[in-house]
Order: C-alpha cells, then structure tokens, then sequence
C-alpha cells in the first residue's frame, strides 16, 4: 500500500474530500493572475470602452483619462486631485459625449451645467462626487462677481483639507462653515480657464471629428457594458487604496511643480499596475502639457495684440509688430526684433499669421487714410478676445461680500435649513453602486474580441 492511501486509511471519506477541496483550492490561487496582471487588463479594458464612443486627438489624452477614472475610485488615498479641462476652439467637438461616457465608469458622477453655489457646497460637502461640470466657459466668461463662489470652488478644490468660508443660516442664526471642496473634477467648454485652475488641470483639447468611426452613444444599450467595469474597479481600489497612500512616484523632470502635484496621483496608479503604464503616464504628462505651453503662447500674443489695438480700430502688420516687438514679455523680441528693425518684416509677418490661424484670424488688405497693405482690424479679435481673455478669478482666501452677508441678488436662505430637504434629494442621486441588480442585456457585447476590434482603428498600442 502506498504511503498516500496509508495516509488516507485512518482518515474518514468526509475529511479525504476536505483536503482534496483544500489542495485543488490552493492550485487554483497559485494559477490566479497577480493584482498588477488584473489592473493592467482592467485599463486596458477601460481604454477599449472609452474609445467606443470618443475621438480622441491623441493616444496621450487617453492614456491620461483612463487613469484619471481609477483615480477617481481611490481619492481616499490622494492629497491632491488634478482636474481634466476638456475644451476644444468650436463646438461640436465631442466634449460633452467625452462627460457622458465618463459618466458611466467613474465613481459617484455628478454631471452639471450652471449649478448655483449652494447646490455646488452643499453636494461636494455631502457626497464628494466625481464633478462633471459642462460648459465651464459660462462661469469664467462672466466679468462680474455672480460666479465668484463656484470660482473659489475650482481654485481651491484640488488638495484635500482646503475649506471655502461661507455664511449660513437666517438672520440672528447666521454663523460662519467652512466647506470642504476637494472631489476629482472635469471641467468641460470652449476657449481656456484662468491659470489658477489650468495649472492644477490634464488639458485634453478635442478636435471635430472627421473620418475616425465611434459608436453611436445610446446609453441605455452602452450600461449594462459599463456596469460590470465599475464593479471591477470598485474592487480594485478596495485592494489597492492602502498600498496608494504610501507611493511616492518619480516625477518627470519636464513638468513645473504645480503640473507635477496634479500628476502625482495617477502616475501612482501607473507605477501599482506596472508592465508599460509607468512609462505610458509619464509620456502623456509630458506631452500633453508640451502642447499646452503651445498654446499659452497663443493667448499671451492675443493679449498683446489688444493692449496694441487699445485706441485704433486698423493696423498694418508692419506696425502691429514694431510693437510687439517693444513687449517686455513673450518672445516676439527675440524673434522679430532684427527683421522688423532692419524693414524685413515678410518672415514675421507669415509667423504672426501662422499664431493667429488656429483661433480663426488672418491678414487682410486694409486702408488706413491713402495707404493700402496688409494688417488686421480690431473686430476680427473681439469674438478670440471675449473668449480666451478671462477677468483674473480673486485669490482664494480673499474676502469676498458673500463671506460676511449673503449676495443681494441672492435668497437669506441659500444655505438655510429650509432647504435641506430639497438637497437631501440631489445628494443621493448620481452616486451609482458598484453593482447592478438585472441589468438589461440590450446592446451586451458578445466578447472582449469583438470589443477589441471595434477600437483597433485607434491604434492603441494595448
């Protein structure tokens, strides 16, 4: 008799099946994927899903958005929060399809468009959502002080601990709270956001679409594909949130502190997951905010244009740019100066028309008095002026009227308990769980291929 079936005699068959379960059980775990193997194939899954229904500009501003919603999963274990400002120069460029599909996969969605103050406070502070805010050039477009809540909001709400002061309650009831204001946040509209808020935000600048195929958005056939993503990524962050607040990740050389703050948190993720997204994140920092500095460049020019046009309605480009050339700031000096000095203005002419071009301006003939050439006329910037140059927002931390009375044009019970049943309602909506009880199997994919196939289009190097 073997010594294994010598073994087993003196054992009952009950506890000779106990242990054949216990072995079989202990093979099965020795043969399951480790926690990075099933991070890299849940973003790589995220990645397919997201691309069924956005056209995205690049494969950075993917990479940067997909890690962006694990991100979202684990804001317990971060200290800051960087925002992702989707924008585009025109309409129709899929920004708010690219909120609607994050609306499915990120956790606690919030998706708004003009909230008031109030709702913005009291939701954050109740809930700490996902804020998908849409047409956030509303807010900043707007030159008077009806937004400067919602403004401080967005200045301050990227690091966790930081509190916005406001008044509450009712006549002799009225006391100061400090509201906390941190929650991940996509901001999404036409044109730029003041600096405050671009330097702590992933610039994902959308272009319209043309011949790059998506799906059709239908949301009640694309949720019972979303639900299970989230279920995996809710367990995900419950097995990698601890090992998140101890990461300590290399940050890139290239980007300035402030960029580099708002990075940190997903390029954490990255590193946890490992196999190529340690280097995938750090490309797309660096590259996405290369771009970006671009197109600052752009604005700053825009900005000196109109000091420039401050009293004249015409200017010949030869005249435009002896003075630009006189900015202290910028670099049109060091690019122009020895050209337009000497009355050869052709080559900076052609690169001032080459600035211009992507916000919609170009030269033109023009008569000033008896003299014809080309130059530009104020009005063809007034629609890039109202639109790119934004009133600087109050520092945060400055006294605002709202923070020692409420605003005039605003009710005595914004923030009184008069209507904390109206936010009891809101503050449990948006927030969807982790699973779905019977969810439609409309519009299912048959398979991970199939899903597979449908993005190779984007060459998402996966």
């Amino acid at each position: 008799m073997s010594s294994k079936r010598r073994r087993y005699a003196v054992l009952s068959k009950e506890e000779v099946q106990k242990m054949e379960a216990a072995k079989m059980l202990k093979d099965q775990q020795e043969l399951k994927p480790t926690e990075p193997e099933i991070a890299g194939k849940l973003l790589r899954d995220v990645m397919i899903f997201m691309s069924r229904f956005v056209a995205f500009s690049n494969h950075h501003q993917l990479v940067a958005i997909v890690l962006w919603i694990f991100h979202t999963y684990v804001m317990k274990a971060a200290e800051t929060t960087p925002y992702l400002h989707v924008n585009s120069p025109e309409k129709r460029s899929g920004k708010t399809r690219l909120l609607e599909t994050l609306e499915l996969l990120v956790r606690c969605h919030w998706r708004v468009a003009s909230p008031t103050e109030a709702v913005l406070f009291r939701k954050i502070e109740a809930d700490e959502p996902t804020l998908l805010f849409d047409e956030i050039d509303t807010i900043f477009k707007d030159k008077n002080s009806s937004y400067e809540g919602i403004r401080a909001i967005l200045n301050a709400g990227y690091r966790r601990g930081t509190t916005v002061p406001r008044c509450v309650g009712e006549g002799k009831n009225i006391s100061i709270k400090e509201f906390p204001v941190f929650c991940a946040k996509a901001l999404s509209g036409i044109g730029r956001i003041p600096d405050t808020v671009a330097d702590r935000s992933i610039p994902i600048q959308l272009k319209r679409r043309s011949n790059e195929p998506v799906e059709r958005f239908l949301r009640r056939l694309v949720e019972p594909d979303a639900a299970p993503i989230r279920e995996r990524l809710q367990v995900w962050a419950d097995n990698s949130a601890d090992a998140l607040m101890d990461a300590l990740p290399e940050l890139p050389e290239e980007l300035n502190d402030r960029v580099a703050d708002a990075w940190e948190p997903l390029l954490a993720i990255a590193d946890l997951t490992g196999e190529e997204w340690p280097e995938k994140a750090r490309a797309a920092a660096v590259a996405l905010h290369e771009e970006n500095d671009e197109e600052s460049l752009g604005v700053l020019l825009l900005s000196h244009i109109e000091s420039a046009f401050e009293t004249k309605e015409k200017m010949f480009t030869a005249e435009l740019l002896n003075v630009l050339i006189k900015e202290e700031e910028g670099p049109w000096a060091d690019w122009w100066s020895n050209k337009v000095e000497s009355n050869r203005p052709k080559g900076p002419a052609s690169k001032l028309a080459r600035l211009l071009k992507p916000f919609g301006i170009a030269p033109k003939t023009i008569r000033v008095a008896d003299d014809r050439a080309k130059g530009y006329e104020r009005g063809q910037f007034e629609d890039a002026w109202e639109r790119y140059l934004l009133p600087p927002s109050p520092p945060y931390g400055e006294k605002t009227r709202d923070t020692v009375t409420p605003q005039a044009d605003t009710p005595k019970t914004l923030f009184s308990g008069k209507h904390e049943d109206a936010q009891n309602k809101t503050s449990n909506q948006g927030c969807h769980g982790v699973t779905s009880s019977n969810p439609p199997k409309t519009g299912q994919r048959d398979s991970d291929d199939e899903n597979k196939a449908e993005v190779s289009k984007y060459e998402l190097d996966i």
